[in-house]
């Protein structure tokens, strides 16, 4: 589930000579070398066979064997200019991913790494310079077609009865997508719904008799009803409720608080 906007920056160490680059929660080991390894903190890097841990500020360039840091990726709730995503940016802002969860440095060009969040898949070429999404492309229409890179659930997918070329899929963490192309490509699709009910559309209903019109369950409270979800917090606090379309889910929607 997204949180509140946080200032987060993305890491990037050089490849070479047996040095490794990681990045997330966790801490990864490493034995017999200089190594960084993923702290709830930050980067820590392993000094001489584990003898001890040195904290490291920020995340961001190493230049010598993590001694200095440089920040090549830096964000809160205003997009970097030097990071080009697909559609989660541009649709949920650039804090809703959060923090990176791991970063790869390819062994044979230390310039290019793919790093993930909890939705995307991204890519440099130029050691950090430039960051380019690889989880999803764009069609000329100005809708999207996944890269097969997606991580998350769907609950169904939703013939609309009047025309079976317009497709919708009701996702966790996501809500919900349409397609009018039979699949081909998709859009998200909960203009209208409430902020704070945005994060999971359960499922949709059509009216069998009125074109257009469509009802939609959602929530900001996912994964609904896994028992993880009931063990911390009373369902008092969830936030939800149920819409209604007129127009396919195109626009904006009237709804009625859960």
């Amino acid at each position: 589930m997204p949180l509140p906007s946080t200032e987060f920056s993305f890491p990037r160490t050089e490849a070479r000579s047996g040095v490794t680059a990681v990045a997330g929660r966790g801490r990864e080991s490493a034995r017999d070398r200089d190594q960084p390894a993923a702290s709830g903190d930050g980067i820590c890097f392993l000094r001489s066979s584990g003898a001890r841990w040195q904290s490291l500020a920020g995340r961001g360039q190493d230049h010598n064997s993590g001694a200095d840091w440089s920040l090549v990726w830096k964000e809160s709730d205003v997009a970097a200019k030097n990071v080009h995503d697909d559609w989660i940016t541009g649709r949920f802002g650039p804090d809703w991913a959060e923090n990176p969860l791991a970063l790869t440095v390819a062994q044979q060009d230390a310039n290019l790494a793919y790093g993930t969040d909890l939705g995307r898949t991204m890519r440099t070429d130029d050691g950090g310079a430039t960051w380019v999404a690889q989880y999803s492309h764009k069609v000329s229409g100005g809708e999207w077609t996944s890269a097969g890179l997606d991580v998350t659930n769907s609950y169904g997918i939703h013939f609309d009865p009047f025309d079976l070329k317009r497709q919708f899929i009701t996702y966790t963490d996501i809500g919900l997508f349409r397609s009018e192309d039979g699949g081909a490509s998709w859009v998200s699709s909960t203009d209208g719904v409430p902020r704070d009910w945005r994060n999971t559309t359960y499922w949709i209903v059509f009216d069998p008799k009125v074109r257009g019109r469509m009802w939609s369950v959602n929530s900001w409270t996912h994964d609904l009803p896994r028992p993880k979800m009931w063990r911390h917090n009373s369902v008092l606090t969830y936030k939800g409720g149920v819409c209604r379309s007129d127009d396919g889910a195109r626009r904006g929607r009237n709804r009625t608080r859960g």
